[in-house]
Formats: structure tokens, sequence, C-alpha cells
């Protein structure tokens, strides 16, 4: 019960913020929200520059996090099946990958934008039935409702799929 409580006032306290940010942002720009905002601002405009300095240390600060956690899900894969002598080589192989990409893609808000397409639709879909897939409850529930969840978790791969291929496209 009180996880639920929890659960249902956090969730309620995201979804209020997100649509104060929203509407705020419309009323300030209008139908000129398009794009990145930032650049919508005069380039004079302190309360700006603050903000796109916080946006630089964000993209500093959660870069090391994913760079670890995706080092940490392909070592024991990588390291352990093909052989590599260590990590030191899965590491320079990732970052090599990295900047290759950075160099083909040059407008970030365009890498953000299908990471949100693909990973929202796996967060949103996919991974909460996988979990529930994965417990007892869920492998104690009825055929029918396993059925729900993986229908559910394919529709998710879809949507990811049909999300990144609209974000390159535009």
């Amino acid at each position: 019960a009180l996880f639920r409580q929890v659960a249902f006032s956090s969730f309620g306290a995201a979804v209020l913020a997100t649509t104060c940010l929203m509407l705020c942002g419309y009323l300030i720009f209008g139908d000129a929200c398009d794009g990145l905002l930032l650049h919508n601002f005069a380039v004079e405009d302190h309360g700006a520059a603050l903000l796109r300095v916080a946006t630089l240390v964000s993209v500093l600060g959660v870069h090391p996090l994913t760079f670890l956690g995706l080092r940490d899900a392909c070592a024991p894969l990588l390291v352990g099946r093909l052989r590599l002598a260590s990590e030191r080589g899965l590491r320079l192989a990732i970052c090599a990958c990295v900047f290759t990409l950075s160099y083909f893609f040059r407008n970030v808000a365009k890498i953000i934008a299908v990471r949100g397409a693909v990973l929202g639709s796996m967060v949103v879909y996919c991974l909460p039935c996988a979990v529930y897939l994965s417990s007892e409850r869920g492998r104690r529930a009825r055929p029918s409702t396993r059925l729900f969840h993986r229908s559910l978790m394919a529709y998710g791969a879809l949507m990811a799929v049909v999300g990144g291929a609209c974000v390159l496209r535009s």
C-alpha cells in the first residue's frame, strides 16, 4: 500500500512538473517552440547563458555514467566470448565508436531525439513487461496475461523502431 502511494505520488509530481515546464515554454515562445529552445533567447540573456552551462554540465556529467553502464554491460559478453585480453581494449573500442559517431552526427539534438524515441518506448512498454514476466507473480500469471505482456513488449519494440526511423528521417 505504501509503495503504491509513493509511486502514484511520484508519477503525479512528474506529470505536474512536465506539464508546467511545457506550458511555460509554450507561453514564452508560442508556436515557435521548434528545435532547441535555448537558441531562441538573446545572446545577452544571462539566464539563458546559465541554462546553457547547466546543459553542458548535465551532458558532461551523464556521459561517464552512461559509458560505465555500457562498459559493464558489454564487458562480460565481449571480454569473455571474444577473448579480448582486457577491458582496456573494450574501453578504447567504445571510445573510438563514440568518436566516430560524433564525427558523422553533427546535430546533438538529433541524437537526443533518437535516444528519446527508442529508449522512451523501451522504458514505457518493454521493461515493465519484462520485469513482470520475470517475477514470481508473472510466472504464475494466466497464459492470457503473459500473452498480453509479450504483445505489449512487441508493440514497444515496434514503436521504438518506428519512432527512431521517424526521427532519423526528419
